[in-house]
């Protein structure tokens, strides 16, 4: 078994789990719908939080061909998959088994850290690439580690803008910029797994 397959294995149980738990949280929310007053708003940031994971895992793929693997960069890539992790736990509310359960108050109450927590992810993202890109010169199939931060920074900047600035209309606004991020990511910018 090569370095790589060995450590994306051990990455990927923190990524599992961080999935598993958004996962988790939308069935019991489904369970729990008639008792349950629903929050598109959170639901989106769940969504994009969901959707980093992804995004982070798919390009761990870009490091395959990396020889060695210091401790510190084995401990600066699962740090990161903890940190995801911990994003996903904050924006998935607890759905208690009774008793009513108020999302957009949750959304009011926690959407702050949780929004502010994916833009300081985003600049340590933006970061990653741009060390990863200069150290080892990888790239995926379309696009390099920096054309991936020009999807990043807006949405850096849209979940900084959504985390401090409670209107409802400029949350909404700041989804809408991050989901059409993502699809230019995963359209043109996340390559095929190839090779």
């Amino acid at each position: 078994m090569h370095a790589f397959d060995y450590l994306v294995t051990f990455f990927s149980f923190v990524y599992a789990i961080a999935i598993a738990h958004i996962l988790a949280t939308i069935g019991d929310m489904v369970v729990a719908s008639r008792r349950l007053r629903f929050s598109w708003l959170n639901a989106g940031w769940m969504l994009i939080i969901l959707l980093a994971v992804i995004a982070w895992w798919l390009g761990l793929w870009d490091l395959r061909r990396q020889r060695v693997w210091p401790t510190v960069t084995i401990a600066f890539f699962f740090c990161a998959a903890c940190g995801l992790y911990l994003l996903a736990r904050i924006a998935s509310p607890h759905i208690p088994a009774t008793d009513e359960v108020d999302l957009p108050a949750f959304h009011r109450r926690e959407g702050p850290k949780y929004m502010i927590g994916f833009g300081a992810f985003s600049l340590f993202t933006i970061a990653t690439n741009t060390w990863f890109g200069l150290e080892s010169g990888a790239t995926s199939s379309s696009g390099s580690w920096f054309a991936q931060n020009a999807a990043v920074i807006p949405m850096m900047l849209a979940s900084l803008l959504a985390g401090f600035v409670p209107d409802r209309r400029v949350q909404i606004g700041c989804i809408l910029v991050i989901f059409a991020m993502w699809g230019w990511y995963f359209a043109t910018l996340q390559g095929a797994l190839t090779g």
